[in-house]
């Protein structure tokens, strides 16, 4: 599937279910419940339940199953939610289980994953994916937009960590939806930011996400030359744009926006990756989808990171200098 005809079609299948769900007049007007069952994601997906985050997982499951014919399917064995009877409707993979949580003991990952399959004669999937709402919710959608891009942080942290620490080659994918009609759940009024923070100019493309938390030289003492990082601003850093969509180029500023993004513990972690250079190039392929009411964007990890200006060492346990730096 690491070849792009195979990850085209599924791709295109994964599409081609949400839409079948976005489109197909199951939500009601607000798109907070199912008007009507959805039993191809799941028998337990009926008329009334609520239009949470697992529904979608259940249409990019559906997806997955049905991106090529059961004989010689890629996928041998998927891990995902069953809550909904979602395994019983799928019909051409045959390995099924429910979510992928490792062993901490052997393989400890940043974050659980909402979906995970195999694809190679091994024992560990080989491939995973996170998926976000982006407009879900009562907070504002910003914030939701900026845990996307701390899932994709914690996404190339850990496929780092399985190729440096178990000589496992691993894929990424994240799937973000968008309602371009969403309302705040509790008051039914429309929200005033969807603002298509992820959404490029162009619909296919390179997406590079630069991270540089260390404080910008305009907060640093003195009349500092060189900057430590990128941090300007308190909030998220509205009052300057961060995101060049002409060139999809990703580049947070803003407080809050980093400390969501490493989304790491204690402010102590906060007070060293402010107070030190460096800066993280992560990368993706990039594919967006609108769907008349919704819009789909799914990202693909790139093979590589890189990580320029860290005054770390590099790890005794492999990655170089990047498992020095992280939080």
């Amino acid at each position: 599937m690491t070849n792009n005809p195979t990850y085209d079609l599924l791709e295109q299948s994964i599409v081609e279910q949400l839409t079948h769900l976005l489109e197909g007049d199951f939500l009601n007007d607000n798109n907070l419940k199912l008007r009507k069952n959805y039993h191809r994601g799941g028998t337990g997906w009926k008329r009334g339940k609520n239009a949470t985050e697992a529904l979608f997982k259940a249409a990019i499951i559906q997806g997955i199953d049905k991106c090529h014919p059961q004989e010689n399917h890629p996928v041998k064995e998927i891990w995902c939610s069953t809550t909904n009877k979602e395994h019983r409707s799928l019909e051409r993979i045959e390995g099924l289980n429910k979510e992928y949580k490792p062993d901490f003991k052997s393989i400890r990952l940043a974050k659980s994953y909402d979906l995970a399959w195999r694809t190679w004669d091994g024992n560990l999937p080989n491939w995973f994916c996170q998926v976000k709402v982006l407009t879900h919710g009562q907070g504002e959608n910003f914030k939701k937009s900026i845990q996307a891009l701390g899932d994709l942080f914690w996404g190339a942290v850990d496929r780092e960590y399985l190729r440096s620490f178990h000589r496992h080659n691993s894929e990424f994918i994240f799937v973000w939806i968008e309602d371009k009609n969403a309302v705040n759940p509790k008051t039914k009024v429309t929200k005033n930011d969807i603002a298509s923070n992820l959404k490029f100019e162009k619909d296919s493309g390179r997406m590079s996400f630069v991270l540089s938390p260390g404080y910008h030289k305009d907060l640093l003492p003195g009349e500092s030359p060189e900057s430590l990082g990128e941090l300007r601003f308190e909030g998220y850093g509205s009052e300057k744009p961060w995101i060049d969509k002409g060139k999809a180029i990703v580049k947070p500023h803003g407080r809050t926006a980093i400390k969501e993004i490493l989304a790491a513990g204690t402010n102590g972690t906060f007070f060293r990756m402010f107070n030190q250079p460096g800066k993280l190039f992560i990368s993706t392929s990039y594919r967006q989808f609108d769907t008349g009411n919704w819009r789909i964007y799914i990202h693909r990890l790139s093979p590589h990171i890189t990580l320029s200006g860290a005054d770390v060492g590099k790890s005794k346990f492999g990655g170089r200098k990047f498992f020095n730096w992280i939080p």
